[in-house]
């Protein structure tokens, strides 16, 4: 597990947003869906799907011991003051600073979240 600040790019593609300008306005949006809504909060979810049976088992183990630092930055726990970089389809469209991250025990899709700094993200 890293213990020090460090960057760490958070790819994106169109599975998730029509393009770079949608991610943008997400990132900086309040509205409900946006990343600095009420309910949000500045939390982001990682997808997290495991490619072999091998990655599922440990995903599985990780749930129930609760030890979900045994994964490497992204999916595992990224620290304190580590800076996020947004991509899309490799253009860089902003960062954020990470507060804190954790683990979703109840999510299979996305068990794993981050909590910026919410007036540290940035687009560009």
């Amino acid at each position: 597990m890293v213990s020090k600040p460090c960057i760490v790019v958070f790819p994106h593609s169109a599975v998730e947003f029509e393009g770079p300008g949608e991610l943008r306005t997400w990132l900086i949006d309040d509205s409900p869906n946006g990343l600095l809504s009420k309910n949000r909060k500045g939390i982001y979810n990682i997808r997290y799907k495991p490619k072999t049976d091998r990655a599922c088992k440990l995903v599985k183990k990780a749930w129930r011991d609760n030890t979900p630092g045994e994964f490497p930055p992204p999916v595992g726990n990224i620290p304190p003051k580590s800076i996020v970089i947004f991509s899309f389809q490799n253009k860089l469209v902003g960062d954020a600073v990470v507060e804190r991250t954790g683990f979703n025990k109840d999510d299979l899709t996305y068990p794993f979240w981050v909590k910026f700094q919410p007036n540290s993200i940035r687009i560009f």
